[in-house]
């Protein structure tokens, strides 16, 4: 399964997404913003889904969603490829 780091510009953006995204079929966690992505708020949510058109789904719809990442591990340590930015 594939992960996805979903950022924010703001806390209330983020809780407001996580509220959003509750009904759909896939994995969501609020979480801190791992370091290795840089944003402008603290938190994040993390994806976990197989879909490959998740990000289609994800910005097709109204949303405040900054960027998405997807996570990777190399070497027991995560990477983040940016994949969209809003």
């Amino acid at each position: 399964m594939d992960s996805y780091i979903l950022t924010f510009r703001s806390t209330h953006d983020a809780m407001k997404e996580e509220d959003d995204l509750q009904g759909l079929e896939f994995s969501v966690k609020m979480i801190p913003t791992p370091r290795g992505i840089s944003s402008e708020c603290g938190f994040s949510i993390k994806i976990v889904c197989d879909d490959i058109t998740i990000t289609e789904t994800l910005t097709q719809r109204d949303n405040s969603i900054e960027k998405i990442f997807l996570l990777y591990e190399k070497q027991r340590s995560k990477h983040y490829e940016e994949i969209y930015r809003r």
